[in-house]
């Protein structure tokens, strides 16, 4: 969903929410726009873990990318699932 989108979905939703929850809606907003800070990443900071599977044997590599793969499958499929149950 673009911006535009999700913005208007949201107005959307604004609008039919009742006069008496607007008040507990702006507070929920105003709480995460103060606690909200923008992610910043510097160079430096992602190219501190270059290299650092290098010293992993062969074996340990292997075991640890069917790791990684096991568990995205599962993250997925249980994101699927959620994408579409309109139940």
């Amino acid at each position: 969903m673009n911006n535009v989108a999700l913005r208007t979905q949201l107005i959307n939703e604004i609008t039919l929410m009742p006069q008496d929850k607007l008040a507990l809606l702006n507070q929920l907003i105003q709480q995460f726009k103060a606690t909200w800070r923008p992610v910043t990443t510097s160079p430096n900071a992602i190219m501190r873990f270059a290299g650092a599977w290098q010293e992993m044997s062969d074996n340990e590599l292997t075991e640890f990318l069917a790791e990684i793969q096991t568990r995205r499958q599962t993250a997925f499929l249980t994101r699927r699932n959620y994408a579409t149950d309109f139940s």
